[in-house]
């Protein structure tokens, strides 16, 4: 799992107790990367899904001197 994935994960669990992969899925299947953001689906206990985001940080880029 990417570390964007094991802190939702655990922001998850910090919130939610117990969680679940969602719909059978392994982790994995459970992120989605998509508008700039990392989505992070995920089942409880009580059979309710729910979603935690985190938004991607823009990557710094060198520039050559000219």
């Amino acid at each position: 799992m990417t570390p964007a994935g094991e802190r939702l994960l655990e922001r998850a669990r910090a919130r939610f107790g117990e969680v679940f992969p969602c719909a059978g899925r392994n982790w994995e299947g459970c992120l989605i990367e998509e508008r700039g953001m990392i989505m992070f689906w995920f089942d409880t206990p009580d059979k309710n899904t729910h979603m935690l985001y985190e938004r991607e940080k823009a990557l710094e880029t060198a520039q050559e001197e000219v």
